[in-house]
Order: structure tokens, then C-alpha cells, then sequence
């Protein structure tokens, strides 16, 4: 909770179109009273939903659809998380942390009397909200030892129910041809698996065991595909895509380092920075096509990227070095990853969206 405690106003931003210029007209709807600057701001059933700190240690949720009588609050928390919803119902749901340590699945329809407690998941440290499975909301709640549970609610005490134990939840996805949940979890001696679930307990199978690793530090979804990368205790990264299935999980290369998976609009190939033994940053793509990782572009020896900014079907990469800071732009051929410029630090690149120009600051140190 911040010290700073402010007046929280509601205000309305209304827009008045004339023959004149427009003009933007700013009225209060509502005087809140005093709280600290609002934690959580979320849309949904043409009504806003606000978190705001109060003055103690616990926290206020309120309701507005923009008008006076409209904006009321709900009720009192301590620590709620974010709010969430399932395709069909007129509830929002969220977790919340009591003094005692239960992580608690709320739910709410906007009135005070439908701002309800569905269920206790017991006593944790923290929690995440993970995709859907089969149109229910998954959850994992974590212990003090950092292991995990994963749990799976249709919005019901009947319909919430524990699925399964795990050492090491790494990272969930879904893919847009299935309504089931993946996700990569190790155990305590580092094998990390894929595994699925539909969220039920019969349905939660392991997809295959992918084998000894430490993280996951990369993932992205791309059409029927998923592309992560997991680094081993050698130091070793490895490349797989998964259709979610275990004939369509494979190993696509290994590298030192991998960091920063991306894609080109015109293009179904991951793109992605290779960092080699030798401490040299490479461009590189993964063609789905053929399974090849063709070199795109060379940036010499880098210690990271510091920015990665798309404008129209080029990217404007600024790889940073200890010596400052370069620019270059890539259409994602080799021909066309080209160096533009350099300086200590190369920053706020952006495009005004009315020309193919961008503009961006260059700070130089004068000797």
C-alpha cells in the first residue's frame, strides 16, 4: 500500500462534435473520498471495476457505468487479484487473500448482494490465473516451498476442484485450435514435461517428458503452434515447437542462449536472437517449413536487446553493448537487416503511424 493517499474523483471525458474544431469537455461524476491512487481498472459488462487502497490496510471495490447513480461501492478487501470472467456468464470472478493466509474464488455481478465468497482453496503463498480449459477458469496456488497446485472452477463450489500436484509450474498456453490448457512443469530434480488438461482430473495427461532442464525463458503462440525454449544446468538452450501433441513436439535446435522470440507480419517463422559461447548476437529464424534456423543478421558481440519495435513489416532492433547503444532494421531477409546508426544510448524508438519514418532519441557523449 503507497502512503500517498488521494481524493479519487470519477471523471467522465466527453467528446462534443461540431461544425468547430472538437472539443474535449471534463465532468465529475463522483467524489470517491479519500484512497490511494487505484490498484485494478477493469471493463466488462458496459461497467468499470475499481480497486482502490483506503487509508487502513485493506482495499474497496467499486462499480461505475459513468454516471452518478451508476457508481457505487461493492465491498472491503484485503488483497484482491485480478478479475476475470468465463464466456457466458454475467459473473466476474477474482482471488482474494484474507489476513490469514486463505486464497479465497470470489465472484461478482455488480451488486452488493451478488459480491460473493465461492470458495476457500485453502492456506498459500500466491496464486496465478491461467488460461482457460474446456471454458473453466484454472488456477495455480503456491506453497511456501515455491510448489504448485492447479485447480480448475466453472464458477461453482461443486464445479471447483483440485487436479494435481506439482514440483515446478514453468508456463501455461493455450493453442487456438484446442480448448485445452498446456503447460511445462519440472519436478525437484529439474525433468521438465509438457503436459495438457481439459480441466478435469481424467483429463490433465502428461504430453511427453522433454528432459533436464532449468527454465523456460521463452514461449509463444503462432497460428496451431507453440515455440519455448528451455535451458539446461549445462547452459545449453533448446529450441522445440508443439502442436500440443506428442508426435508434433520436437526438438528444433540447440544454442547457447536463445532470448526475444518475435514475428514478422508477413511471415508464420519464429524469429529469435541467438547470443553464441563467444558472447555474439545472431538474428535467426525458425522457417516452419523446413525446420531450419537460417542466419538473418550478425550484431557483433552484445549483451542484450534492448529494443525490439515493429513498424509496418520491418523491425528496429537496438542491440547494446558496453560501448553504446546501435540501431538496425530488418525486414527479415538477410539483404535486408541492415546497421543505421549508433550512439551511447538509442532510445523511445516509435512511428507517428502517417509516414514510414520513425523517429527516436540519440544521446551522444562528447569527448
Amino acid at each position: 500500500m503507497k502512503n500517498t493517499i488521494y481524493s479519487i474523483a470519477l471523471v467522465i471525458i466527453t467528446l462534443f462534435v461540431c461544425l468547430n474544431p472538437v472539443r474535449a469537455q471534463v465532468t465529475l461524476v463522483e467524489n470517491l473520498g479519500s484512497f490511494d491512487q487505484p490498484d485494478t481498472v477493469f471493463s466488462f459488462g458496459n461497467k468499470n471495476y475499481y480497486v482502490l487502497g483506503t487509508t487502513g490496510t485493506t482495499e474497496q471495490l467499486w462499480i461505475s457505468d459513468g454516471s452518478a447513480f451508476g457508481t457505487s461501492f461493492l465491498a472491503t478487501f484485503e488483497n484482491p487479484g485480478k478479475f476475470h470472467s468465463i464466456p457466458g456468464s454475467s459473473d466476474l470472478f477474482f482471488i482474494e487473500y484474507s489476513a490469514a493466509g486463505q486464497m479465497q474464488l470470489w465472484k461478482t455481478n455488480g451488486t452488493v448482494a451478488g459480491t460473493t465468497m465461492i470458495i476457500s482453496f485453502g492456506t498459500y503463498t500466491k496464486s496465478a490465473v491461467w488460461p482457460e480449459a474446456n471454458g473453466k477458469m484454472t488456477y495455480i496456488s503456491y506453497g511456501s516451498s515455491g510448489s504448485g497446485k492447479l485447480w480448475a472452477s466453472d464458477g461453482t463450489v461443486a464445479g471447483t476442484i483440485f487436479i494435481l500436484n506439482f514440483d515446478f509450474v514453468l508456463k501455461p498456453f493455450k493453442l487456438p485450435s484446442s480448448s485445452d490448457m498446456y503447460f511445462l512443469q519440472g519436478t525437484a530434480s529439474d525433468i521438465v514435461s509438457l503436459w495438457k488438461s481439459d480441466g478435469t482430473v481424467a483429463g490433465t495427461t502428461l504430453v511427453e517428458t522433454l528432459g533436464t532442464s532449468t527454465i523456460c525463458n521463452n514461449l509463444a503462440v503462432r497460428d496451431t503452434v507453440c515455440y519455448f525454449s528451455i535451458k539446461a544446468a549445462t547452459g545449453s538452450t533448446f529450441l522445440y515447437v508443439s502442436d500440443g501433441t506428442n508426435a508434433g513436439t520436437n526438438l528444433e535446435g540447440i544454442s547457447p542462449e536463445i532470448f526475444n522470440f518475435h514475428f514478422y507480419q508477413a511471415s508464420n517463422d519464429l524469429y529469435f536472437f541467438e547470443r553464441t559461447a563467444q558472447g555474439i548476437v545472431n538474428l535467426r529464424k525458425l522457417a516452419l517449413a523446413t525446420g531450419t534456423t537460417p542466419l538473418i543478421g550478425n550484431f557483433g558481440s552484445q549483451l542484450f536487446i534492448e529494443q525490439m519495435v515493429e513498424v509496418g513489416n520491418i523491425y528496429y532492433y537496438t542491440p547494446t553493448s558496453p560501448y553504446g547503444t546501435s540501431m538496425y532494421v530488418s525486414d527479415g531477409t538477410a539483404v535486408g537487416t541492415v546497421f543505421l546508426t549508433n550512439g551511447y544510448t538509442l532510445y523511445n524508438v516509435v512511428n507517428t503511424g502517417s509516414s514510414n519514418d520513425t523517429w527516436f532519441f540519440k544521446r551522444i557523449i562528447q569527448v
